[in-house]
């Protein structure tokens, strides 16, 4: 008895410590078994599918060195200007206007960004950028002209083709995205455009003045205010412009002054 007296703390002491490691064991377990019942159902070994990320490289290139016009590469920047042909209907020369004079200028375009339907293997929601113009259109479908509520350009797109080009950069491989969108006006030639690439050829431009009123500088297929009435540019060439009253449907052909004798 004086044995147990003596060491009674520490046999209480192992006592509650034996108990406490036998709960905490009880605890680990049961832990276990709740974290099991719990525990959502492993995915399955499917395969993802491959995703085309050739579009956002593309554009991340394309913001990191964007391409530029080089005026300086060789070539006929300038060809001769092609002459469109006017109907037959009665033409009546006035004096009323007068062309101070007839010049060809840059006309930059830029083909900016299209949507790939990869199912039915079609582009659609073509953008154009008129950039000399300072004007953006959206295009639905090859077929649609170039236009929207505020102005019809008389382009229209005839075909687009998807391309790929391999290209190496610093020892990193990818494809460029150098699709083409084919744009036409009637009795003009076709224009390639390249996509995220400047197109500049070269365009004509008419100084025309009514009378005493502010000069307005109109390419083929503009329009403008001339004494109240609106008129329509229907063809330019070096010697003649051609434009109709858009109300009455009335012709006008002026003759440039430079080409006046």
């Amino acid at each position: 008895m004086d044995w147990f007296k003596k060491y009674y703390e520490k046999i209480m002491l192992a006592g509650a410590l034996v108990l406490l490691i036998v709960v905490a064991a009880g605890l680990v377990f049961k832990i276990k078994d709740i974290a099991a019942t719990l525990r959502l159902p492993e995915p399955g070994n499917k395969a993802l599918a491959a995703v085309d990320l050739s579009s956002y490289s593309n554009a991340l290139a394309s913001l990191k060195s964007p391409p530029r016009w080089d005026h300086t590469a060789p070539g006929t920047l300038f060809p001769p200007a092609i002459v469109r042909v006017v109907t037959n209907k009665p033409v009546r020369v006035d004096q009323i206007f007068t062309v101070e004079r007839v010049t060809r200028r840059p006309f930059l375009l830029r083909f900016q960004t299209y949507v790939w339907e990869a199912n039915d293997g079609v582009g659609r929601t073509f953008q154009i950028n008129f950039v000399t113009e300072r004007r953006s259109f959206f295009v639905e479908k090859v077929g649609k002209e170039v236009a929207d509520k505020f102005r019809r350009t008389g382009y229209v797109i005839t075909d687009f083709k998807r391309k790929f080009k391999p290209v190496e950069i610093s020892g990193i491989k990818r494809e460029d995205d150098v699709s083409e969108l084919t744009v036409k006006h009637t009795g003009e030639e076709p224009i390639v455009l390249v996509y995220n690439k400047d197109a500049t050829y070269p365009k004509l431009f008419a100084d025309i003045r009514y009378k005493e009123e502010p000069v307005s500088v109109v390419s083929i297929d503009d329009t403008f205010k001339g004494g109240g009435n609106n008129y329509k540019v229907i063809d330019i060439t070096d010697k003649e412009v051609i434009i109709e009253d858009i109300k009455s449907g009335e012709k006008h052909k002026l003759v440039p002054l430079s080409a006046t004798p």
